[in-house]
């Protein structure tokens, strides 16, 4: 096997060029820098201090590592990595052995983003700063190693930036303060006071706007370093859906060109012409309103229908099919885990532990609310690498789990293990975060 490894982003990299600087340069031994191993190297978060309740940080939100019980940490500790760690199934995944054809060509990786705000994304970042600082010295960015976990580039992606969606909240406080403000100065004013209404509504939206700053944080994903491998279980499908509503127009749509002739010609009574039709769908409509009066009488039957009937013919509805929007696409993957040997086990528990962390969500410090859950970041992989030949996903939401130890008729445990299961089963469902558009799919999706 050769000396790099792939990042969660696709590039491959040396694992000793930071380590190798740092012993050209004397920080460390040569010894010590063939031991390193590789550190990831993307460009940290910026940072801004400016301090304002307009910065999208919201310092409530913001939770000190220090005070989490220790107990906390703990746990916390089996979902950090300050390098790439990749949990395989079936243990060396679509590697060949006595030189035959590996049983598993094709893979699945899965990788969580984390808010860079989580308890698992604060607590990586504070022990790659460690490392580093142990490696290299606290000057190790001069390496050009840095001291954080990579943020995700959601660009090109079809959904709201961090930025627009802190946008929409500040306008949509300053909407509702308006009104607000708008309805509190008639009560004071008695309605009439259109100066104190316009003043109403700038100090409202002002008000909306400030107490909307205060509640919002924009908080980027960033990739976490314990990737999942596993075998392709079934083949790879991928479904799309586009969403059209049935309108009808109506038969006055029909008529536009009529109408817009006798506009130009400024001589609406063209209109009424026995050419146009427009006449005549005037005078049925206006039957069959008088029509509908019996009803209300308590009269029934379709009295109106009678000039549809009579006449032989109906107004056309001119029914269109409009379009909406674009589905999202849904992606399930189920597996079966029959493990051969403890290091076998030992990955299943892992791999099943991480897709259970990420896919529930997180207590804010205050306890009143719940931050969101982790995104999943998925790829097709032929021997280890991207397969360009099957479709991208973007970022998914975990929306269903299920774990089942044992087969559909029995549980049953591997003898003289202290009761590990002979099976689980595992079914995952996810959702992806955007609608795609015609640009996503020319670029692989």
């Amino acid at each position: 096997m050769n000396d790099t490894v792939r990042t969660p982003t696709g590039q491959q990299r040396n694992r000793t060029s930071a380590a190798q600087r740092a012993a050209d340069n004397g920080k460390i031994s040569q010894e010590q820098a063939n031991e390193m191993r590789f550190i990831q190297d993307a460009a940290p978060a910026e940072e801004d201090n400016s301090g304002t309740i307009f910065d999208g940080k919201n310092n409530h939100d913001t939770e000190n590592l220090s005070d989490i019980s220790q107990e906390d940490q703990d746990n916390l500790k089996k979902y950090v990595y300050t390098t790439v760690k990749a949990f395989e199934y079936p243990l060396r995944l679509g590697e060949s052995t006595n030189n035959s054809e590996p049983e598993h060509l094709h893979s699945v990786r899965f990788t969580a983003l984390a808010r860079e705000n989580s308890r698992v994304a604060l607590a990586t970042n504070s022990a790659i700063d460690e490392e580093n600082k142990s490696w290299f010295g606290s000057d190790y960015a001069d390496y050009g190693v840095s001291g954080s976990l990579e943020a995700v580039d959601r660009t090109e992606q079809n959904r709201l930036s961090a930025e627009q969606a802190g946008a929409l909240a500040l306008l949509s406080g300053g909407a509702a303060g308006a009104a607000l403000g708008v309805k509190l100065a008639g009560k004071i004013g008695e309605g009439t006071n259109a100066i104190g209404s316009t003043l109403g509504f700038i100090g409202g939206a002002g008000a909306g706007v400030g107490l909307a700053a205060g509640v919002v944080e924009r908080v980027r994903t960033v990739r976490t370093l314990g990737l999942i491998d596993l075998y392709i279980s079934q083949p790879p499908i991928a479904r799309y859906s586009a969403n059209w509503e049935n309108k009808e127009l109506g038969a006055l749509a029909g008529a536009a060109g009529a109408v817009t002739d006798a506009i130009q010609n400024s001589d609406m009574s063209q209109l009424l012409s026995a050419g146009t039709g427009v006449g005549e769908l005037g005078i049925r409509s206006a039957i069959k309103a008088a029509a509908s009066l019996p009803s209300s009488l308590g009269i029934t039957g379709e009295i109106g229908a009678g000039v549809d009937l009579a006449s032989g013919k109906t107004p056309n509805p001119y029914k269109e099919q409009l379009f909406t929007s674009m589905g999202f696409r849904q992606f399930a993957f189920n597996y079966k885990f029959a493990p051969r040997n403890n290091a076998e086990y030992e990955n299943v528990k892992r791999i099943i532990e991480l897709f259970k962390y990420h896919m529930h969500p997180e207590n804010d410090p205050t306890g009143l609310f719940l931050e969101y859950p982790s995104e999943f970041e998925i790829e097709y992989c032929y021997r280890g690498d991207i397969n360009p030949h099957l479709n991208k996903i973007s970022s998914c939401a975990l929306t269903d789990m299920k774990i089942t130890y044992g087969n559909q008729d029995a549980f049953t445990t591997i003898l003289n293990t202290g009761g590990v299961p002979a099976e689980i089963n595992v079914e995952l469902a996810f959702t992806e975060l955007e609608t795609l558009t015609n640009n996503r799919i020319a670029d692989g999706f």
